[in-house]
């Protein structure tokens, strides 16, 4: 089962002072779903992310000052919680290091706040799920020699690391086979040394500890009889011997071979270090590696650069953490990607690469989920659709959440979410201030929403109110999709008394003849209740308030589609046919 986040409950983060609560189960079938968050910069978009990233995986990309997460204007600690899919709960905060139990901000400088839970979620382990415009940036600007360093957070789990090292066990193996051999025969010798300090004092060889402090302290306390080393030296000066001299170097002895016991442990501990960093190196060569054939593929289709053949990633070509970019073109030449590609271009490659790892990572068991934080906004239009367009298609089962700021970008990234059928909610942030933090709106709920509620709440002016609204909107897109006695202009505006009878007559010559003849008979409610005071609209009872709202929800539910989102629209050149665009609705004249 694929993990999706079903609600998030943030209280007191960052620009979030109060508690806010964004629920990604909106819809008919309460299903988790993707999430397109609009709002103005600087309203808490970010704030929303880091949150969701600090709840999951205990950490906000390179941010490490856990006081840059608490809220300017609130007097407690930040605290997450994530209701997943399958009802798991998480939940993360910070505390104090004094009362782990308090929330409240710490009261004095020697009072220190920590996470709860430093532990990433075990569905969220591998990699870091958010991308932002500065991991782009970051990648960009970071030296081909030390690139590789930029993917060194993706942690492909600690089995993926202990194979990778079985698997190159050669080049280290002999050394550590050496160290081994030496640190058996230090802690054969030591031993020894030990059994005859033990029969020189009369002591059995547990009696005496072999840690390097302990050690110590025993022969203080049992050899030196408590002196200190300055009292020891006094005695040497005045020639009074304060320990029998063989004893004197069985303890000298001893010292020095654990002290050479102890280097050969950090020898030992310097070299799986090293074989970790390896395997570390290893696996993201592997990655990118496979990644390759299929980041050439997504670029070509996406930029339609003819000129271009093959791109190709190098890992270690140049130093062990190398990631260098060759672009080769059609004419035979090479060459750096900024020497012949747009930003525009330049940003595209980049998130291919972020993209294949996020692809990788959930191979590697990662919930397929994936936050996308403002970073398409300054992509030139035409490749920003088409990167959603592919991203919609290659990531089809994976829950989504865009941010964005422009609403006209907003508009297309709505439009390519419903033509590729990806299920997703809309919120917005529709103010923010400094007490309160942003107020979210759910957008996302379909027009027939509020007339469902008004039904499900039984108010009979509400209900005959909404159903006249619905109608209208229903009335206004299909007076410029069906052939009506009206003519349409853009940006004109008519009433449903002027729009109804033209689409009545049309859509009573079709299959839809009941259901229009239905709304024809109920349609007075609408002026006479829902839309001017009337004192009779007071008798009027609950059961003819809820047949006009069915009637008008069923000509809504026959002309615009619960699935692909869309309005009816001709089909063909003869006029006949009108159908959805997942072809699930179908309207056509008896």
């Amino acid at each position: 089962m694929n993990i999706r986040i079903s609600t998030v409950v943030i209280d007191n983060f960052r620009g979030i002072p109060g508690k806010l609560t964004i629920d990604f189960e909106s819809g008919s079938n309460n299903q988790p779903k993707s999430l397109i968050l609009f709002g103005d910069n600087g309203t808490g978009k970010s704030s929303v992310v880091d949150a969701i990233q600090f709840a999951i995986q205990g950490e906000i990309g390179k941010e490490r000052k856990l006081t840059s997460l608490i809220s300017l204007s609130s007097q407690y600690l930040p605290l997450v919680q994530i209701t997943l899919s399958d009802g798991r709960i998480i939940c993360r905060s910070l505390v104090s290091s004094v009362d782990e139990k308090s929330r409240s901000l710490v009261s004095s400088v020697d009072e220190k706040i920590k996470i709860s839970n430093s532990n990433r979620d075990k569905d969220f382990y591998v990699a870091p799920f958010v991308l932002r415009r500065s991991d782009i940036l970051n990648f960009l600007n970071t030296p081909d020699e030390k690139r590789q360093i930029v993917f060194f957070d993706y942690r492909f789990t600690k089995d993926n690391i202990q194979d990778e090292i079985q698997k190159n066990s050669g080049t280290f193996g002999e050394e550590k086979r050496e160290l081994q051999e030496q640190s058996l025969a230090k802690k054969n010798k030591r031993r020894k040394l030990v059994e005859k300090l033990a029969k020189k004092i009369g002591l059995i060889v547990e009696d005496i500890p072999l840690e390097q402090k302990d050690f110590s302290d025993f022969v203080r306390a049992q050899i030196h009889a408590g002196l200190t080393a300055k009292e020891r030296i006094n005695l040497k000066k005045g020639d009074t011997g304060y320990a029998d001299p063989i004893v004197h170097n069985l303890v000298k002895e001893i010292r020095e071979v654990t002290q050479q016991i102890k280097n050969i442990q950090q020898e030992k501990k310097k070299i799986q270090q090293y074989e970790a960093k390896f395997a570390r190196e290893s696996i993201v060569k592997e990655v990118i590696s496979k990644a390759e054939s299929r980041i050439t593929e997504s670029f070509q289709a996406i930029s339609r650069c003819d000129f271009l053949d093959k791109i190709e990633l190098l890992c270690g070509d140049i130093s062990a953490t190398s990631l260098s970019i060759n672009v080769h073109l059609k004419n035979g030449r090479c060459c750096s990607p900024h020497h012949i590609f747009s930003e525009a271009n330049l940003d595209l490659l980049v998130l291919l690469v972020f993209l294949s790892l996020a692809k990788e990572a959930a191979e590697k068991t990662q919930a397929k989920f994936l936050i996308l934080d403002d970073v398409l906004q300054s992509v030139d239009s035409t490749i920003r659709v088409s990167i959603v367009d592919y991203l919609l298609k290659e990531f089809s089962d994976w829950q989504l959440i865009f941010t964005v700021h422009d609403r006209l970008w907003r508009s297309q990234l709505c439009d390519l979410f419903r033509r590729n059928n990806h299920e997703f909610i809309e919120s917005e942030i529709v103010r923010w201030n400094f007490d309160n933090g942003p107020t979210v709106f759910n957008t996302s709920k379909d027009i027939d929403y509020f007339l469902l509620e008004a039904i499900e709440a039984g108010q009979v002016v509400n209900i005959c109110s909404q159903a006249g609204l619905l109608l209208e909107e229903v009335c206004d897109k299909l007076s410029s999709i069906l052939p009506t006695s009206i003519i349409r202009k853009k940006g004109d505006k008519y009433t449903l008394g002027d729009l109804w009878p033209g689409i009545y007559k049309t859509l009573k010559k079709t299959n839809m003849k009941v259901v229009v003849d239905e709304v024809d008979k109920w349609l007075h409610l609408r002026n006479l209740v829902g839309a001017h005071y009337n004192e009779w609209a007071r008798s009027l009872s609950l059961q003819e308030a809820q047949l006009f709202a069915e009637a008008v929800l069923h000509i809504f539910w026959e002309v615009r589609c619960n699935k692909c989102f869309r309005w009816i629209e001709p089909l063909g050149s003869q006029g006949k046919h009108w159908a959805c665009r997942c072809k699930k609705l179908n309207v056509s004249k008896e």
